[in-house]
């Protein structure tokens, strides 16, 4: 599957509620919460997710109306996170091609 060039897959400091999600106001529409195949690691003050198949993580699909926007995601997950596409599954079973930052540290 290949990823839409305007989803985006978030679980961490991305989603709402929390510290990044300041860089989606306005600029990326919540679609609705998805899960990947992957499972996250504990990094302290901050998530990261790898890909596994065995697992499970939960979080959110949004549509990123400002293609500039991007460039501000990558800078903000830094070298440590490798934007990748990954297949999302959303609540009624619909499945996505969307980006997700993989932790690679």
């Amino acid at each position: 599957m290949t990823a839409s060039s305007d989803l985006l897959f978030t679980y961490g400091t991305l989603m709402r509620g929390f510290r990044l999600h300041r860089l989606l106001d306005g600029r990326a529409s919540y679609l609705g919460p998805g899960r990947v195949a992957g499972r996250l690691v504990d990094l302290g003050s901050y998530p990261g997710a790898v890909p596994d198949t065995g697992g499970l993580v939960r979080g959110e699909l949004y549509r990123v109306g400002d293609p500039r926007l991007w460039a501000a995601l990558d800078s903000a997950e830094g070298p440590q996170y490798h934007r990748r596409e990954v297949t999302v599954r959303s609540e009624d079973g619909r499945e996505r091609g969307a980006w997700i930052y993989w932790y690679a540290g």
